[in-house]
């Protein structure tokens, strides 16, 4: 990556013939549209998600990750999970998840389930 005339250009080797879904999407997830992250609590990313950068300044947060598909990040708002578009899968969104788990806890996907 480079900035240039203030705005950040991502360079690349060579383009795709055609389009293909991406191993890993660039996020950046800011305080004001995720709320505040607690980066040094275990657990508050996917173990599959990369931390490229993280910056903190006063009350406002910033951070750019690496993250394959339906990985997810948990800030004081709630679980977030990165979610491919069905249509464009080289674009992905980070939807807040209607199940959260606290920081620290695991995703159990048989906790609940009858015997």
């Amino acid at each position: 990556m480079l900035t240039f005339e203030h705005t950040v250009k991502v360079l690349f080797k060579y383009l795709l013939p055609h389009p293909e879904p991406p191993d890993y999407y660039l996020v950046a997830a800011t305080q004001d549209n995720m709320g505040h992250v607690s980066v040094d609590a275990e657990g508050w990313k996917s173990d599959n998600a990369l931390l490229i950068s993280f910056s903190e300044w006063r009350d406002q947060q910033e951070a750019l990750l690496l993250m394959p598909a339906y990985s997810w990040l948990t800030t004081q708002v709630g679980t977030f999970v990165l979610e491919p578009s069905p249509t464009h899968p080289w674009l992905a969104t980070l939807r807040l998840s209607p199940v959260s788990w606290r920081i620290g806890e695991r995703c159990d996907s048989k906790k609940g389930a009858s015997s």
